[in-house]
Order: structure tokens, then C-alpha cells, then sequence
């Protein structure tokens, strides 16, 4: 079993270059604001580019019935 570490999300390196610096430290990613609404393509292709294991984040579904 391979085991990724990473966090839920990479804003806080902002200032140190984002995703391109999280992306050397770690190999996996949570998408957080997935949870709230789902990103804009454009955020996906500008994304798209680093070899990270994304993790999406989704609210959970309730049952219509």
C-alpha cells in the first residue's frame, strides 16, 4: 500500500510561490474549495500541470427520498 502525505490546500504558501512550492514538498493535495463550489476551468488547466494526487472534496448528498 503507498501511503501520500500532503494538506488540505496551499494558499498559505502564497507568498512563497503556491502550488509550484507545495508541489516539491508533497505529492498529494486536498481540493477544499471543491466542497463549497466546484473551481472554474480555468483554475483546472492552470493546475493541471503539477504531478500531485488530487483529492476532491465533496459535500455529502442527502437522500431525497
Amino acid at each position: 500500500m503507498e501511503l501520500l502525505v500532503g494538506t488540505c490546500g496551499w494558499s498559505y504558501l502564497s507568498r512563497r510561490g503556491g502550488l509550484a512550492a507545495y508541489s516539491k514538498y508533497f505529492p498529494a493535495v486536498e481540493l477544499n474549495m471543491s466542497f463549497y463550489r466546484f473551481p472554474p476551468a480555468e483554475y483546472l488547466e492552470r493546475w493541471k500541470g503539477y504531478d500531485l494526487m488530487w483529492c476532491i472534496k465533496v459535500p455529502t448528498c442527502k437522500d431525497a427520498g
